[in-house]
């Protein structure tokens, strides 16, 4: 009896130890410290001949979630986008009634999705390709981390035309 009690407590303590250990050294990364501030660019659109000035905010929505606010003469909008690590670059996918509009089914739930061991290798973006889309799927928007640019393409939908326009910007 002596002796089992003794395994227990050793069993006991061998898990909690790897479950704090897992919690410590794999904690997922939270992009949005990369990426959040104001930029100062410009918007581009292929049914108009010139460029216009345009801002874009970002804040910080939840862990790897982002809201941007990208207004000037030309737009004025407003949107959530999830955040995935791509080497040097922060690649973003719409999330919600977004993305189902977007691509026709729900996003798995990352939280369920990923082991308890907070598995980092869900927030690459070659797994979010691999789980979440088909060969073709667009997305519109990234961050480059060494030039600190961010840039994102609308679409947009003006009575029966649409077209395209791209913001570029700067980190201020």
């Amino acid at each position: 009896m002596k002796t089992f009690k003794i395994l227990s407590i050793t069993a006991i303590i061998a898990m909690s130890v790897a479950i704090v250990s897992c919690d410590k050294n794999n904690q997922i990364k939270d992009l949005t410290i990369d990426i959040v501030g104001s930029y100062t660019g410009t918007v581009t659109s292929n049914n108009k001949a010139g460029v216009s000035d345009a801002t874009a905010d970002i804040t910080r929505t939840d862990d790897n979630q982002i809201e941007i606010h990208c207004y000037g003469s030309e737009i004025d909008t407003t949107f959530i986008q999830r955040l995935f690590e791509d080497g040097d670059m922060i690649q973003m996918c719409t999330v919600g009634n977004d993305f189902y509009n977007e691509y026709g089914h729900d996003m798995t739930d990352q939280s369920e999705h990923h082991n308890m061991m907070k598995d980092s290798e869900g927030m690459s973006w070659a797994h979010h390709m691999d789980e979440e889309h088909e060969n073709g799927d667009e997305h519109y928007g990234l961050y480059n981390s060494n030039s600190n640019v961010f840039t994102y393409t609308f679409k947009i939908m003006s009575g029966n035309t649409s077209y395209t326009a791209e913001f570029f910007g700067e980190r201020n």
